[in-house]
């Protein structure tokens, strides 16, 4: 059933570039059924076979994200529960890609962490008051930016 399945195929040109589709992707850091780095080589090589690796007019188009914490389909000690729908909606109907997409991790009902996904390839760094990155207390989005791995 894979080869009827799985989605593979790299060339997305008739979708994002001939009919300008939009497309997210979501995943995991700590997911074991689907591991990121699978999605992430599908959509380096997407990049690389629809838009001649050009990453920046890739971007206009489809956005990954990857939240850290995160297993499959949500769930894992990490924020795995955001919007999914209203960044397409906003992308698709306003025009206005999604920089990134605020995720919370709650427990008893309260949430506990929050962060910001940042799209592909950038992440999430703390850059809320010096030396307090380890408390939960400053786990909020407003305390983290999204930057590119050097």
């Amino acid at each position: 059933m894979k080869s009827i399945l799985n989605a593979t195929d790299p060339d997305l040109t008739r979708f994002l570039v001939k009919h300008k589709g939009k497309l997210l992707l979501w995943d995991g850091w700590c997911d074991v059924t689907a591991v990121p780095q699978g999605t992430i080589e599908y959509y380096d090589n997407v990049v690389k076979t629809t838009f001649a690796g050009n990453a920046g007019e890739a971007q206009k188009r489809i956005r990954l994200f990857i939240a850290p914490g995160m297993g499959h389909c949500g769930r894992g000690p990490g924020p795995n529960e955001w919007d999914r729908l209203t960044p397409m909606i906003d992308w698709v109907e306003n025009g206005k890609a999604p920089e990134f997409v605020v995720a919370t991790h709650s427990t008893n009902g309260k949430v506990d962490n929050e962060r910001p996904l940042c799209p592909y390839p950038k992440h999430a760094v703390y850059s809320g008051p010096q030396g307090e990155g380890n408390s939960p207390a400053n786990w909020v989005a407003a305390n983290f930016t999204c930057r590119s791995t050097p």
